[in-house]
C-alpha cells in the first residue's frame, strides 16, 4: 500500500487545533465531524450511503471510499490545518485506526465523533501561515490548500528548515477544548 499524504482542518473556525496538538505530547488526535455512526458495525458500502459530508471527507477518513487513493491509513502523513485561524497545526503520521466515540464529551456545534491517533513529526509545530515565507504560501512550494501539497510526496525538508526556524504559537490564546480522553 502506497503512503499519502492528506490534509485535515481541525473542525468549524479551528477550534480543535489546541486539542489536536500538544507540545506536552508527541502523539495528537485528528477527528471528523460528520458522523455516520458506529462504523464497526457497517460494511464500507453503508458508511458511504450514510456519508454527507463534502466531498465524502467521512468515508475517506475511515477508510471506506471507493477510490483507495483517497483513504486514509495507519502510517499515511497527515498536515493539520485551522485555515479559519490561517494556522498549520502540524505534519504527523497517522498511527491508529478510527476510534468511534458515540456521545464525546462536546463544547462545540459540530461534534466530532471519529478519531485517529496521530504522531506529530519530531520537527513539527503550530506556525501561524502569515510567519512562513513567501515562497511556502504563494506559487509552487504553496502548503495550502491539498492540491498543492501533493508535490511533497512525503519529502517534507524544506516545511521542515522553515518550520524549525518559525516562532511556535501559543495556543492558550485559543480557548475551545474537545478531547476524545474528555
Amino acid at each position: 500500500m502506497t503512503r499519502r499524504i492528506h490534509k485535515i482542518n481541525a473542525g468549524v473556525d479551528g477550534k480543535l487545533a489546541p486539542d489536536w496538538y500538544s507540545e506536552d505530547e508527541e502523539t495528537g488526535w485528528i477527528s471528523m465531524g460528520y458522523s455516520v455512526g458506529n462504523p464497526t458495525k457497517m460494511t464500507n458500502e453503508e458508511i458511504r450511503k450514510q456519508d454527507d459530508s463534502p466531498n465524502q471527507q467521512t468515508s475517506r477518513f475511515l477508510g471506506a471510499h471507493e477510490n483507495e487513493d483517497y483513504n486514509m491509513h495507519v502510517d499515511d502523513e497527515v498536515i493539520a490545518y485551522a485555515p479559519a485561524r490561517q494556522i498549520l497545526i502540524g505534519v504527523g503520521t497517522i498511527i491508529g485506526d478510527p476510534d468511534y466515540r458515540k456521545n464525546p464529551d462536546v463544547l462545540l456545534d459540530d461534534p466530532h465523533p471519529h478519531w485517529r491517533k496521530v504522531r506529530w513529526q519530531d520537527w513539527s509545530r503550530p506556525v501561524r501561515l502569515s510567519d512562513l515565507p513567501n515562497s511556502l504560501t504563494t506559487g509552487q512550494n504553496k502548503v495550502y490548500p491539498r492540491q498543492s501539497i501533493e508535490r511533497y510526496y512525503g519529502d517534507f525538508d524544506l516545511l521542515k528548515r522553515v518550520m524549525q526556524k518559525t516562532e511556535s504559537l501559543d495556543f492558550e490564546s485559543l480557548t475551545w477544548r474537545l478531547s476524545p480522553e474528555s
